[in-house]
């Protein structure tokens, strides 16, 4: 009889505990107009919200530049092997990207952008700075575009601990990935 009791007030126990939790989030979706993911960037995980903010502000204006080489004859094929590859970021509306000298070495390769939304175009190679590593690229297409220039901050304000975060193409291989540290 007395194990009967017991399991009956560990059931009402955790039946208590799941419903105040409930209660908690139809309460929290109720005063916020019913848009959760607010709340919980705003609420519940706020040194995250700002993060998350800030990585949508650039993340339209994040490319990836691949590098790429016709397949070998033997495939019978037209298409292209990527062989290279890395992260730029859009500076105009016109279409200038930054990224790195270093992905250029290969002149018999054909670089693109790819854009957030998928689309790969054609690029025209404007220039280098070789000391810095910096390249200077245009976006070519036949659509008239309205390229998302990144917001650039500066780097003079920064202070040792703050977070930062990498935003790109990860080792040419997963794009639109985002990795922070301090």
């Amino acid at each position: 009889m007395k194990k009967k009791n017991q399991n009956g007030f560990f059931s009402h126990f955790i039946s208590g505990l799941l419903g105040g939790f409930f209660g908690i989030i139809i309460f929290v979706l109720l005063s916020s107009g019913g848009n959760f993911r607010q709340v919980v960037e705003k609420e519940f995980y706020p040194e995250d919200s700002k993060a998350i903010s800030a990585i949508e502000d650039v993340s339209e204006s994040v490319v990836s530049v691949i590098g790429l080489k016709k397949a070998p004859d033997f495939a019978k094929t037209e298409k292209y092997l990527q062989v290279t590859g890395g992260t730029g970021f859009i500076v105009n509306k016109e279409g200038l990207v930054l990224t790195n000298k270093h992905l250029f070495n290969d002149k018999s390769l054909v670089y693109k952008v790819i854009l957030r939304d998928g689309r790969e175009l054609e690029i025209q190679f404007l220039g280098e700075d070789p000391f810095d590593d910096v390249a200077v690229l245009k976006i070519v297409s036949d659509q008239e575009e309205n390229f998302v220039p990144v917001k650039l901050g500066d780097s003079d304000n920064l202070k040792v601990g703050q977070k930062v975060f990498a935003i790109g193409n990860a080792l040419g291989l997963y794009e639109n990935t985002v990795t922070g540290g301090i």
